[in-house]
């Protein structure tokens, strides 16, 4: 039988688009070769498409500075009812064939890829894609979105003011738009819309709450503001219905060297050069990837606490129809064992396989990303095949 042939996509015009070609990277290294024919198709901060064999090796990003010559650019097109992959050729003499592929496997964080618009993209050219749906994805990637949800399905969470930037405004005075935050001291303030750890500051004044909506506004629209919790710890757990019934893999606590786990911690503890702590399957040395420091299962979440996280993670994938792999964060006041669902992330870094590593049942790597591929084309089959052929339903008839 002749292998899918699998598109990688990754990058785009995101604040996270440097994490995003980290994981379409590793997810190549590490989907089982055997069963797909994989191949990279990279978006850059342009929103310009490129696909070759230069896209594999990490060196050569940024590539307007290391431009390699075996990557063609492309762009999306769409022909008798499909997708595909046009190369942009030099001249009319020069045309080159078209890129078919069976699948778009999506491994982009942030703006546009994550948040439902490039699912979008798919499902209008009938290509099977991975991970969430348009639907979950949009909610998901909306954190006020995500938290009424929660507070239908009886899942808590921190109350919340929400801060508009205001529209057509060059300048705005920012204490105008703060002034009816009634929130007690310390707060937490992050975008939106955007990555859990891009721009979130702990304040603990007026004016450091100022300077923090400001920053959060040179990169979204919405600000929100939460209580910061006391006493911090953070747990993470991914959630999947790719082996039959909807699961939780470990829940893990991911180390911290300041108030919030923020982008350094995330991403840059292990230093320039390192690699992928706790990657067990294949060949999956990316530099500066998951090289945080994590406990799994910690000793100190109590067996209710535990029940707690896994039970609510289940209800909101459920709640969502969920796809993929999404991981849903919690934060945890450890003197009070309070608990409450933080957000998620449809798209997780590295999916989150470190996560179903420490599992029980384990499972390795690339027997996750075989899994998302597989749920893809099941998703895809449950499209309807009768668009348009109803009788009853036709204004224009045959002639």
């Amino acid at each position: 039988m002749a292998r899918k042939k699998i598109a990688v996509f990754f990058g785009e015009q995101s604040f996270e688009h440097d994490i995003s070609i980290l994981t379409g990277l590793q997810a190549i290294k590490v989907i089982d070769q055997s069963k797909f024919e994989v191949f990279p198709v990279y978006i850059d901060l342009n929103r310009n498409w490129w696909t070759g064999n230069g896209l594999l090796n990490q060196d050569n990003y940024p590539l307007a500075v290391k431009q390699p010559k075996d990557i063609t650019k492309v762009k999306f097109c769409l022909g008798d009812g499909v997708g595909y992959l046009q190369p942009v050729s030099g001249g009319i003499f020069a045309a080159k064939k078209p890129i078919y592929f069976d699948a778009a496997f999506l491994a982009f964080h942030g703006d546009f890829g994550e948040t439902g618009a490039f699912q979008g993209l798919m499902e209008s050219a009938g290509i099977p894609y991975t991970g969430c749906r348009m639907l979950a994805a949009n909610v998901f990637m909306n954190k006020v979105t995500t938290k009424q949800l929660c507070r239908t399905l009886g899942i808590p969470v921190l109350p919340e003011v929400v801060l508009n930037r205001p529209e057509n405004k060059a300048f705005f005075d920012v204490k105008d738009i703060t002034k009816d935050v009634n929130l007690p001291f310390p707060l937490c303030v992050k975008p939106l819309h955007l990555g859990s750890s891009i721009a979130v500051s702990k304040v603990t004044t007026k004016e450091e709450l100022d300077s923090a909506v400001i920053k959060v506004f040179a990169l979204d629209n919405q600000a929100i503001v939460e209580p910061f919790v006391e006493n911090l710890e953070e747990y993470n757990v991914s959630v999947t219905r790719i082996f039959g019934e909807p699961s939780c893999s470990a829940i893990e606590r991911p180390a911290k060297k300041n108030a919030i786990l923020d982008f350094a911690d995330k991403y840059k503890a292990g230093g320039k050069g390192k690699g992928v702590k706790g990657a067990k399957s294949g060949n999956a040395d990316i530099r500066g990837l998951v090289s945080l420091s994590r406990e799994y299962n910690p000793k100190e979440l109590t067996k209710e606490q535990r029940e707690k996280i896994l039970s609510w993670a289940k209800t909101l994938f459920v709640a969502m129809d969920g796809n993929g792999a999404p991981r849903i964060d919690f934060l945890c006041n450890t003197k009070t064992g309070e608990l409450w669902l933080g957000e998620v992330n449809p798209i997780p870094g590295s999916f989150a396989f470190y996560l179903w590593e420490n599992a029980e049942p384990k499972v390795n790597f690339t027997k996750l990303l075989t899994a998302i591929i597989e749920e893809a084309f099941a998703e895809a089959g449950k499209k309807s095949l009768a668009y348009g052929t109803l009788k009853d339903n036709r204004i224009f008839e045959d002639k």
